[in-house]
């Protein structure tokens, strides 16, 4: 019986060491290119620049950890969800756009009355844009693009508690707003709004239900003379640049006027451009976000760098 040599097995020890060790296969690189690809393509040839993929998403669940996603110039409305490890970056520094919005058919849209035209939009929708163009969400008194300036909105006083709150303005309303919201800024408190539903309109008083937590509360710092608006109904859309959405239809008043097909209407219909939550070690770079943001819940040692991110969380998506 031949015996094997002490240094014949520490060959065997640093061979099967080396072998138990070894990295997996080599990290591969995909191509994506909305305008010139195609996901029914096999992995092999989104794997050469000339034959890449059309979404994002399609790489992302192809890919392995450790695989990477260049993605050619273009706007991708989508929400994509990565696997652990990958990276995702524009191709040879080309503008890439990640968007939260589809595009409403410009034959689609209807005349509603005066210059507020309509049409279908079957998913919720969070922003408009017109152009590429920030618009109002219609409230009452009318916006000039920014929400937060209370100095526009109605003088008012509030009260009530649990599910049963009021609110008084100091001038009548000019319009039926049950149905819609109430937005204000009642009492001394310095940051927080109190909002709820209109049930109810008598006059220049309004019955508000689903109070937000420290009205039903009845703190009295969210109580008491204030400034507020009301906002998310019909009657509220009385201006150009203003839009509204219900019952799976948008109305908008375009700037302007005019039918809104002869621009390019944009709806916010996602919240986010990339979904990475509970993963990690996710990168993620020179991508422009446009009216989408990133989740990160329970991820870690994930990377963005060089991206820009533009209208990142909606005004009022709560109300959905």
């Amino acid at each position: 019986m031949k015996r094997i040599s002490p240094f014949h097995h520490r060959v065997v020890g640093i061979i099967a060491l080396a072998l138990s060790t070894a990295a997996p296969g080599r990290a591969a690189t995909y191509y994506v290119s909305h305008r010139a690809g195609d996901d029914s393509r096999s992995a092999a040839e989104a794997r050469q620049v000339a034959t890449p993929w059309k979404t994002i998403q399609r790489a992302a669940t192809v890919m392995g950890s450790g695989d990477t996603c260049l993605i050619r110039a273009g706007t991708y409305r989508e929400t994509v969800t990565p696997k652990t490890g990958q990276t995702f970056r524009n191709y040879d520094g080309e503008k890439v756009v990640v968007s939260g919005c589809d595009v409403v058919s410009p034959d689609g849209w209807t005349r509603h009355r005066g210059e507020v035209y309509k049409a279908s939009v079957t998913s919720a929708v969070y922003d408009v844009f017109v152009d590429r163009q920030y618009m109002d969400k219609a409230r009452w008194p009318d916006a000039d693009a920014d929400v937060m300036r209370k100095k526009e909105w109605a003088p008012t006083i509030n009260g009530g508690k649990r599910n049963a709150g009021w609110v008084e303005f100091e001038r009548e309303p000019p319009a039926d707003f049950v149905g819609g919201f109430y937005t204000g800024h009642n009492g001394k408190n310095a940051y927080n709004f109190n909002h709820g539903r209109i049930s109810a309109q008598d006059g220049k008083r309004i019955t508000v239900t689903h109070l937000n937590f420290r009205w039903r509360q009845g703190v009295a710092g969210h109580i008491g003379p204030g400034t507020g608006n009301i906002l998310d109904h019909l009657n509220c859309l009385t201006t150009a640049k203003e839009w509204h959405w219900e019952g799976k239809t948008l109305y908008l008043h375009a700037p302007g006027g005019g039918s809104p097909g002869r621009k390019q209407v944009e709806t916010r219909v996602r919240l986010y451009g990339f979904d990475c939550s509970g993963r990690h070690s996710v990168r993620i770079r020179g991508l422009t976000f446009h009216g989408a943001s990133l989740l990160l819940n329970g991820s870690n040692h994930c990377v963005v760098d060089g991206c820009t991110f533009r209208y990142v969380s909606p005004w009022g998506k709560h109300y959905y």
